[in-house]
C-alpha cells in the first residue's frame, strides 16, 4: 500500500485534470471514491480530490489478498475467421476498469467500450471481447488482461502478468493467457460426386482399359473398385472427369460391385459390372527365333497371338525344353534350351490353355559353330547411374555375340565382338535393382552367361586438390591448380571451366587471380552425377613479399623420398614449410635466401611455403611433387611452373633423372604429339602459341618396359595488346 501523502498528491494532480486525463485513463464519477469504498485506504482530504478517480486492481475476494484476471473462450475450435467470443473474469469488485484482448503475439484485439475518454471501460466483471479467429489453421493462445492504477490495499500481489505503464506512473497491466489454448481447423472439403461412369461393365481378362469417371470435386481423386480382380491405376484430369487405367484378371469375380472415388473432402460410389468373357483358345501368328541349333542353351522365344494368358508351352522336337511362359495375352516370352544331341529337323511348338491350344513349326538344325564361352567380364560389376561405361568381356567362339543383361535397369549398347573379345557401352538407370544378375553373350553356336551385379552408389567420387591452401596470400598472378580424382569420375571443372583428367586420375590446369580475393571451386562429378567439391579462397596482393621457389619443380615426379626446397624471398622474411597440410617447419635462412629438407610420402605431395615479412605480410606458394619408387624423376624445368606470357614461341625445357634406361618424351598440346629423344637425361621442344588463351602441354616420359610418368604444365598466352576476353582463358 501506498503512503497516504503520496496518494493524497497523486489524487489531488487527478482532480487537477480531471477533466481530461488521456494518458491515466481516469474519468470523473462523483461517487466513486465512496462507491467503492477507497476510504479504507485513503484518509481525508482525498475524499474531495479522488472521486472520479478509475477503478484500482480487482480482487479475487474481499480478503484483498491478491490481484488477478483470467479469460475463457466461449468454444475450443472455430473455422478460419470465425468470431471468437473470451469472457473476461476478475474479482468481486464492481466499477470502472479496462479490459482487453490479445492475440498470440500480444497485439491488441478488442478493449472494453463505454466511458466517454474513448479509451474502454466496463462497469463489472464479466468483460465480453470479440475478435475473428485467424485464417491459418493451428493452435492458439490469446491474452486477457485489465488496465489499473497499481496502489491498492495493503499485502496485495500483482500476478506474474503485471506490465508497468512507462507513460503513466503507478499505473499499468497485467496480462495473461486464456485459461486453454483454442484451434483453427482447415477448411472443410466439399466431397465429391459421380454422375456417370463409362464404361461402367467390363469382361474378365481385359487389360489396359481407361474409365472415365464424371461428376464434381474430383481433384485429386483416387479410384479403387469392390469388385475381386479388379485393379485401377493413377487416375488422371479434372474437378469434373478423371480417367483411370482398369484391368480385369481372367478369373475376376463376375457381377456388380462398385467403383469409389476418394479425396480429403470425402468419397462418392457407383456402380461397376465385370462380365464373364467366352472362352477363347489361343491363337500363334509367329514364333521368333523359329529354328535353334544343337546345343543352343538360354535361348529367349517370343511367340506372338491372340488369348495367350497363362500358356504353357512345348516343343515335339526331341531334346528340346522349356521353361515357364511370362507375357501377355497377345505377346509371351519362354527361355528355350536345346540338346547338343536334340534330334534334328522341323517339329513344333505348341502353346495350350485352358480353352485349348495352337501350334507352329519350329526347327532343330546341325550346330556347325561351337558354343560360345565366358572366362571373364570386366568390370562384373557397375553402379546405379552408370553412363555408357565399357564392359569387356573375354572367352572362346564370341564372334558375332549378341550381348543381354538380366538385372533389371541395365542396358547395352552396338557390342564389337572377336572370337575371344566382346566389348560394349553398359548403362544403368539410376533407380536400377542392385544385387547380381546375370550377362549373357548369345552366338548361332548358342549362348553363355556370367555373374553381373548392380551395387548401390551412395557416395561422391573422392577430389584431392594440391594448391595454395584457403586463405593464402601470394604475389603470383598465375596460380597452378592440380589434383587427382577417383575412378569412374567423368568430368572435373575448375570455376566452371572443364579440365582435362587423365588416364591415371590427375588433372591439372591454371587460372589467372585477380587483385584481392579470389574464390577457387574445384568440383569433380561422377556418372551417376554425384559431386564432390573443394572451394578456397587464395589472395592475390602484388605489394606482398616476392616469394621464389628454386627447387622443387612444380608437378614433378621423383624417385627420393625427400625433397629440397629452396628459393628467395625480395625482402627479409621468416619461411615455414608444410607437406601435405602438416605442421609447418622453418626453413634455414641465409640473408633472404633459404632451405628446407621435406620428407615426401607415397604419392602426391602438396609442399607449401609461406613467406612472412617484418610488417607481417606473407607470400605463399606450392609445389606439387608425386613420390614413386617404380617410376623415375621426371620434371618440366622451363617454364618451372605454370605460367602467363606474351611471348612465343617457347622453348619446353626437362629432364629425366635417375635412371639408365632408353627413355622417350612426348610433348602434347593442342592435340599435336612431339617426340623427343632424352641425351644426358635432358630433353627440350619449341612450342609455338597462335592465339590468346590457356594451353595445356602435357608431358610423358616412357622406359623401354612401358613405365610412365606424366607432368603437366599450364601456359597463358596473353600477347601485347590482347584483349580481357581471354582473362578466363577460355579457348
Amino acid at each position: 500500500m501506498k503512503l497516504v501523502g503520496k496518494v493524497a498528491a497523486l489524487c489531488f494532480f487527478a482532480a487537477v485534470v480531471v477533466t481530461h486525463l488521456w494518458g491515466f485513463e481516469a474519468w470523473a464519477q462523483s461517487s466513486y471514491f465512496t462507491g467503492q469504498g477507497c476510504s479504507g485506504c485513503h484518509a481525508s482530504p482525498v475524499v474531495a480530490t479522488c472521486n472520479g478517480c478509475h477503478a484500482h486492481g480487482t480482487h479475487p475476494s474481499s480478503a484483498k489478498s491478491s490481484i488477478n484476471v483470467a479469460g475463457t473462450t466461449n468454444k475450443s475450435s472455430y473455422a478460419p475467421g470465425e468470431l471468437v467470443t473470451v469472457t473476461i473474469t476478475g474479482g468481486y469488485r464492481s466499477g470502472w476498469f479496462r479490459a482487453v484482448l490479445y492475440d498470440q503475439n500480444s497485439v491488441e484485439l478488442a478493449r472494453s467500450t463505454g466511458n466517454d475518454s474513448g479509451m474502454g471501460s466496463s462497469a463489472t466483471y464479466p468483460a465480453t471481447l470479440s475478435a475473428a479467429a485467424p485464417a491459418t489453421p493451428g493452435t492458439y493462445t490469446w491474452k486477457v488482461g485489465w488496465y489499473g492504477n497499481q496502489s491498492d490495499a495493503g499485502g496485495a500481489a500483482f500476478g506474474s502478468g503485471w506490465t508497468p505503464d512507462p507513460n503513466n506512473p503507478d499505473h499499468g497491466s497485467e496480462i495473461v493467457n486464456i485459461s486453454t489454448p483454442f484451434t483453427v481447423a482447415s477448411a472443410t472439403l466439399p466431397a465429391p460426386t459421380i454422375s456417370s461412369v463409362a464404361p461402367n461393365s467390363l469382361v474378365q481378362g481385359a487389360a489396359g482399359q481407361s474409365v472415365t469417371i464424371a461428376g464434381t470435386n474430383l481433384t485429386g481423386a483416387t479410384v479403387s473398385f469392390s469388385n475381386s480382380g479388379v485393379s485401377a491405376g493413377a487416375a488422371t484430369g479434372t474437378a469434373t472427369s478423371i480417367s483411370v487405367p482398369v484391368s480385369v484378371t481372367a478369373t475376376a469375380a463376375t457381377g456388380t460391385g462398385t467403383v469409389t472415388v476418394t479425396t480429403a473432402g470425402g468419397s462418392a460410389s457407383s456402380a461397376f459390372n465385370v462380365t464373364a468373357s467366352a472362352a477363347m483358345a489361343p491363337t500363334i501368328d509367329s514364333v521368333s527365333p523359329n529354328s535353334l541349333a544343337q546345343g543352343a542353351t538360354g535361348q529367349t522365344i517370343t511367340i506372338t497371338g491372340t488369348n495367350l494368358t497363362g500358356a504353357m508351352v512345348n516343343f515335339s522336337n526331341s531334346g528340346v525344353t522349356a521353361g515357364a511362359a511370362t507375357g501377355t495375352a497377345t505377346s509371351i516370352n519362354v527361355p528355350v534350351s536345346v540338346g547338343a544331341a536334340a534330334a534334328t529337323g522341323t517339329g513344333t511348338v505348341t502353346v495350350t490353355t485352358a480353352n485349348g491350344n495352337a501350334s507352329k513349326a519350329f526347327s532343330v538344325t546341325a550346330s556347325a559353330i561351337p558354343l560360345p564361352a565366358i572366362s571373364s567380364v570386366s568390370p562384373n560389376s557397375l553402379v546405379q547411374g552408370a553412363v555408357n561405361q565399357v564392359v569387356t568381356i573375354t572367352g572362346a567362339n564370341l564372334t558375332g555375340a549378341a550381348v543381354s543383361f538380366s538385372n533389371s535397369g541395365v542396358t547395352g549398347g552396338t557390342a564389337t565382338a572377336t572370337a575371344t573379345s566382346v566389348s560394349l557401352p553398359v548403362s544403368v538407370a539410376a533407380n536400377a535393382a542392385t544385387g547380381a544378375g546375370t550377362v549373357t553373350v548369345t552366338t548361332t553356336g548358342g549362348s553363355a552367361s556370367s555373374a553381373f551385379s548392380i551395387t548401390i552408389r551412395s557416395s561422391a567420387p573422392t577430389l584431392t586438390v594440391s594448391a595454395l591452401s584457403d586463405g593464402s596470400y601470394t604475389n603470383n598472378a598465375t596460380l597452378n591448380i592440380s589434383g587427382s580424382v577417383s575412378a569412374g569420375t567423368q568430368s572435373v571443372t575448375v570455376n566452371g571451366q572443364n579440365v582435362t583428367i587423365m588416364s591415371d586420375g590427375s588433372f591439372s590446369t591454371a587460372i589467372t587471380l585477380i587483385a584481392g580475393a579470389n574464390t577457387i571451386a574445384v568440383i569433380a562429378t561422377d556418372s551417376a552425377g554425384n559431386q564432390k567439391s573443394d572451394t578456397r579462397t587464395i589472395n592475390y596482393d602484388p605489394s606482398a613479399p616476392v616469394l621464389t621457389v628454386a627447387s622443387p619443380i612444380d608437378n614433378s615426379t621423383t624417385t627420393s623420398s625427400f625433397a629440397a626446397v629452396t628459393g628467395s624471398v625480395s625482402e627479409t622474411s621468416t619461411v615455414a614449410i608444410a607437406n601435405n597440410g602438416g605442421s609447418p617447419q622453418s626453413a634455414t635462412m641465409s640473408g633472404n635466401n633459404f632451405s628446407a629438407t621435406v620428407n615426401l610420402t607415397s604419392g602426391v605431395n602438396t609442399i607449401t611455403i609461406v613467406a612472412t615479412d617484418l610488417a607481417g605480410n606473407t607470400s605463399s606458394a606450392k609445389r606439387t611433387v608425386s613420390y614413386d619408387t617404380s617410376k623415375f624423376t621426371l620434371a618440366v624445368t622451363n617454364p618451372a611452373q605454370d605460367m602467363t606470357t606474351s611471348r612465343s614461341p617457347l622453348i619446353l625445357l626437362g629432364k629425366v633423372t635417375n635412371t639408365t634406361k632408353e627413355i622417350t618424351v612426348t610433348v602434347t598440346m593442342s592435340g599435336k604429339t612431339y617426340t623427343q629423344l632424352v641425351t644426358n637425361g635432358i630433353f627440350r621442344q619449341r612450342l609455338t602459341f597462335t592465339r590468346a588463351k590457356l594451353y595445356t602441354i602435357t608431358v610423358t616420359a616412357t622406359d623401354a618396359a612401358g613405365n610412365s610418368s606424366t607432368v603437366t604444365r599450364n601456359v597463358i598466352y596473353r600477347p601485347e595488346g590482347s584483349d580481357e576476353e581471354h582473362r578466363n582463358n577460355d579457348d
